[in-house]
């Protein structure tokens, strides 16, 4: 074999979590003169296997309101560090239904133990453990949040981050960062997702998204929106006519709904961001592609016309920027870009998918409305 086939894998990138590194490894001192209110499992991966590092955190769904919390263990009478440690280990491993208790107590790591408040909060290291999440369905318990997700967004998949979460990490902000060997913070990613009929929805879970051409609004990239916007994608088809793959009709209605449809959650990494806007200063898109679509009767002309000053079908914003938020900008006449917000990456390695979820059509009336309260299965 020539040397230039072979494969090389990626070298992981180095990272150092300060924080959990610093804990207090025995609180029995503590112990002996507090009862704590609470105690709670904090127990965390950390993804390495892409463009850079990032965290993910271990929440329960709660039965009543759905809302994420982290783990919550009983406040026994004569506790101490060990039994704390110990119960929470064996919460951990009847929680994610784990089948080799010895390897999980193996590579399990207890880092220490937070006091804040009168709340003890236990850091366990779970990035070693071979877990296998069901995640998909809306009645799992377990859930891994983005610090994005716990700090920026308050949701997963539209259930409510609980307030004690995400205080812990706004009010102790070095829980919220890795470091690179330069003892710089690596850029935290955001979360995104993107809707689709249900035959490529494990597809795209696996590989991730395809770039668009030169057609999309903001040229051939990685496109990505929030939430809502993508029970949109995943319910509609993107002109709202019946759509057809491989001669199959995929759609229910005239109105392009389809018959099942999904969506994915993905972590992405912006890094140098661009905001899209429709100032009166912005470069005007003399693109090959604007043109012929502003010519194209096939097309609305009018809101091809509208958004000159924001589309950029050529993609001259990689040349400076490694992605583009657009979010919901008025155009001159009074109404919104279409399918917004959107999220736009330069380079496929800035996506990682995390999760995807079928839609409950229950839900999903003849056509979209941005006010209902769109769930998944």
């Amino acid at each position: 074999m020539d040397d230039s086939e072979k494969y090389t894998p990626v070298e992981p990138n180095y990272y150092n979590y300060h924080s959990v590194n610093n804990l207090e490894k025995d609180i029995d001192y503590y112990l002996t003169i507090n009862k704590p209110n609470n105690i709670y499992i904090c127990s965390y991966q950390i993804v390495n296997d892409g463009l850079l590092p990032f965290l993910k955190y271990l929440l329960v769904k709660q039965y009543k309101d759905e809302t994420l919390q982290f783990p919550c263990m009983p406040v026994f009478n004569d506790i101490n560090t060990y039994s704390i440690v110990q119960y929470a280990e064996n919460y951990l491993y009847n929680l994610l239904l784990l089948e080799n208790n010895e390897s999980f107590l193996e590579n399990i790591v207890y880092n220490g133990s937070f006091i804040y408040d009168n709340e003890v909060y236990i850091f366990l290291n779970l990035t070693n453990c071979n877990l296998n999440i069901n995640d998909i369905y809306r009645e799992n318990n377990i859930w891994f949040a983005l610090i994005d997700e716990i700090v920026n967004t308050n949701n997963v998949c539209n259930f409510a981050v609980d307030r004690r979460v995400t205080e812990l990490f706004t009010i102790n902000k070095e829980f919220c960062f890795l470091f690179d060997k330069n003892q710089e913070k690596y850029s935290l990613p955001i979360v995104g997702y993107v809707g689709i009929n249900e035959k490529m929805l494990n597809f795209t879970y696996i590989f991730g998204v395809s770039a668009k051409d030169k057609n999309a609004i903001l040229g051939p990239s990685y496109y990505f929106t929030n939430y809502q916007n993508a029970i949109k994608q995943g319910g509609w088809s993107e002109n709202e006519t019946p759509e057809f793959r491989h001669g199959k009709l995929l759609t229910d209605n005239d109105k392009g709904r389809y018959i099942k449809g999904g969506i994915v959650r993905f972590a992405l990494f912006l890094n140098k961001t661009k905001i899209a806007d429709n100032f009166q200063n912005e470069y005007l898109d003399i693109s090959s592609t604007k043109y012929d679509r502003l010519k194209d009767n096939n097309l609305d002309v009018n809101y091809e016309r509208l958004t000159v000053r924001i589309s950029d079908h050529d993609g001259k914003w990689r040349e400076e920027y490694d992605s583009v938020y657009l979010g919901k900008i008025e155009l001159d006449n009074g109404t919104l870009v279409k399918n917004s917000p959107l999220i736009v990456i330069k380079d496929y390695n800035q996506q990682t998918p995390l999760s995807y979820h079928y839609i409950n059509k229950k839900y999903l009336k003849d056509t979209y409305d941005e006010n209902t309260n769109y769930v998944i299965m």
